[in-house]
């Protein structure tokens, strides 16, 4: 069960991680703790928009972004907010804006853009991922978290902002609210139905209601647009004691936003912008539909213009013909992916460029450059100021020196490559390519402008998966679906199979001292997840010393000096000390709001922890947790972190994101 670690003799009930993990506030480590917390940069999949011409607000990642559009060909970034908690809705009223995430509704003021100041945060018992906002009122929505089948609604009082509390709320089983609308007096409810209440009357009786079920609703006047699966349904709110449902317009795919403007719908789906004709509710007609890549996940429309988010980046369309919408302008932020790190830098795969590389030495983590391929990068590796990226089949190494403009050195082509590990010299590739082949590459990566494979193993079609190596020295270690292969590369060129340890479902893994740490979740009986200790000093007879039963999947593990990182995909980070590894002691855990970990990066004394689309944490140990000395590289003989040139390094910061706690 989560919280208890299982060894051959001994089973550990680990009291403080439960009392961690059962938090209701979300943490970003205890003051006793070993974790801290250095930087973040969380910016990333850009979701709800509030649009509000000079200046457009909108989340993007964890973060609330102000924007100058009064030049829409050209945004500018007036100031930002760091929620810690992915933006699922936002209103503005006046001077203040209202974000909804998992966890509640936090108040912001955003008179000034470029000095935004959080007010006040009130935790729901639901997510709030719908807001509607009059006066002393906000009414937010959303679903359960441990419930699929449930959401709720509940009624803040907000009229002094620093001082808001919930007033009441509602539990609905099946499809209740999962969003809300206000055109004063009208209040609009969709889930399973529509329900219509008249707030200069009651707030506790709706005077309208259709059986009609959607997600997201719009109201122009007296028209209202729901949007339901693959379809916008339009209805006629001529009188909302008794509204009507008329026709309905196909959007290309699952609706997933909703508009009306003067006469027009806007739908967003996956597939672009449908923009029809409701001048007759009876007879909506489509005029146009623009597919652009990636979609559109929600939307905004004002003054002509539309603001469609797509996770990875924001378009403004400006639709004064809405017969041929014209693209404007493009912007968006990195959705980071696998990282890797060395000294003050680290390089991450990312939604910006295949590869952007990141100053992580500042107090905010700062995006300094990027290079792209032509496919897409799989993974990454950094050694001193040479990152090495699988990508388009092969291997390419790139010169980030100067880190504002990574150079090629090389490429050598592997037919098909995927997952990284570097040590030594090596770079060690395991692959499951297309045709089904999998193939495990060592590459002499001493001169990176002159790679050279020099060995490699080769198993038939549909043999095995590989997901995962790592290696340290003359051993390395190769994930597969059904288990973990040892492989001893003292002799590079041909790399033998010594050694096999099964397990099912393989995360993760990396090598700590004269063990493996595989991250695993198993589809048995069980369903199982937690990570294997497993010794390699007889790998052709390897055993698991202890196993860790997790909370939630691991996702990431990594290696740091005597110690492992292990990450989960919704209970954050957690460090174990392996010094004793047949009983492995947790000795602190990180969390920021049941965010997924994606990959783990480790250099001393900083540890990157990517979150896939919402950004990067830059993490460091206390002083006293760490090791009397710094640990050997396990890349390089020496150890040591780049020399880069501080000229290129005088790029002025951005403005460093405040803190929702402080």
């Amino acid at each position: 069960m989560p919280g208890q670690l299982t060894t051959r003799s001994t089973t550990v009930t680990i009291c403080s991680l439960v009392a961690i993990l059962l938090a209701a506030a979300p943490s970003s480590g205890s003051e006793d703790g070993c974790l801290a917390e250095r930087g973040r940069l969380p910016l990333g999949a850009v979701g709800a928009i509030s649009a509000d011409p000079p200046t457009l607000r909108y989340g993007s990642g964890t973060a609330l972004v102000i924007d100058d559009v009064l030049d829409p060909t050209s945004p500018r970034r007036l100031g930002d907010l760091d929620l810690r908690s992915p933006i699922l809705d936002l209103v503005t009223q006046g001077r203040i804006t209202y974000a909804g995430t998992q966890e509640g509704l936090h108040i912001i003021d955003t008179n000034n853009p470029r000095r935004l100041r959080h007010l006040a945060f009130v935790a729901t018992e639901h997510s709030a991922q719908s807001v509607a906002v009059h006066g002393w009122r906000a009414w937010v929505v959303g679903a359960f978290p441990d419930d699929s089948f449930a959401s709720g609604s509940s009624l803040i009082h907000v009229g002094q902002p620093e001082d808001s509390w919930v007033i009441s709320s509602g539990f609905s089983f099946s499809c209740g609210p999962r969003n809300v609308e206000l055109h004063y007096p009208l209040l609009f409810f969709i889930g399973c139905d529509l329900e219509i209440f008249d707030l200069s009357k009651s707030s506790h009786i709706p005077i309208g209601r259709l059986d009609i079920g959607g997600r997201l609703i719009a109201v122009d006047g007296t028209s209202a647009a729901i949007t339901d699966g693959d379809r916008i349904r339009l209805i006629d709110l001529s009188d909302p004691s008794d509204p009507v449902e008329k026709g309905e317009i196909w959007t290309h795919g699952t609706a997933r936003g909703v508009a009306l403007s003067g006469g027009l719908v806007v739908g967003s789906s996956r597939t672009g912008l449908t923009i029809a004709d409701i001048t007759s509710l009876d007879v909506p007609h489509e005029v146009s539909h623009s597919a652009f890549q990636g979609g559109a996940t929600s939307i905004a429309v004002v003054d002509g213009l539309v603001f469609a988010a797509n996770g990875g980046n924001l378009r403004i369309v400006s639709i004064d013909d809405p017969t041929t919408p014209i693209g404007i302008s493009t912007t968006g932020e990195p959705q980071f992916g696998r990282v890797s790190a060395f000294g003050r830098l680290a390089v991450a795969t990312s939604g910006w460029y295949d590869i952007t590389v990141i100053d992580i030495g500042r107090l905010v983590p700062t995006a300094m450059g990027g290079w792209s391929s032509n496919y897409g990068a799989s993974e990454v590796g950094l050694l001193g100021t040479t990152a090495f990226v699988t990508a388009d089949g092969g291997l390419y190494a790139l010169d980030v020196t100067d880190p504002t403009d990574p150079k090629e050195l090389s490429f050598i082509d592997l037919i098909e490559s995927e997952h990284l590990a570097i040590d030594s010299g090596r770079a060690y590739i395991a692959t499951t390519g297309a045709a089904g082949c999998s193939d495990f590459d060592v590459v002499d990566v001493a001169n990176p402008t002159d790679m050279d494979r020099v060995g490699g193993l080769r198993w038939g079609r549909g043999s095995l998966v590989l997901t995962g190596v790592d290696a340290v020295d003359d051993i390395a270690v190769l994930m597969d679906s059904r288990g973990l292969r040892i492989v001893d590369v003292s002799d590079a060129r041909h790399p033998t199979e010594i050694g096999y340890w099964e397990r099912e479902g393989g995360t993760s893994v990396a090598i700590v001292g004269d063990y493996a740490v595989l991250g695993f979740s198993s589809h048995d009986a069980q369903k199982t997840k937690g990570i294997d200790v497993i010794e390699l000093d007889h790998p052709d007879g390897p055993t698991a010393v202890a196993t860790w039963t997790s909370p939630s999947t691991v996702t990431a593990i990594a290696e740091y000096g005597e110690r492992v990182l292990v990450g989960t995909n919704s209970d954050g980070v957690f460090l174990f000390d392996l010094r004793a590894p047949s009983n492995p002691q947790p000795m602190d855990s990180w969390s920021i709001n049941h965010v997924y970990t994606r990959d783990l990066a480790v250099d001393w004394p900083l540890i990157v922890h990517s979150t896939g689309s919402l950004g990067l944490t830059v993490l460091g140990l206390d002083r006293r947790c760490m090791p009397p000395r710094r640990p050997s590289s396990r890349h390089a003989s020496s150890g040591e972190a780049p020399r880069i040139r501080p000229a290129l390094w005088t790029t002025t910061p951005s403005p460093p994101l405040e803190s929702a706690a402080e």
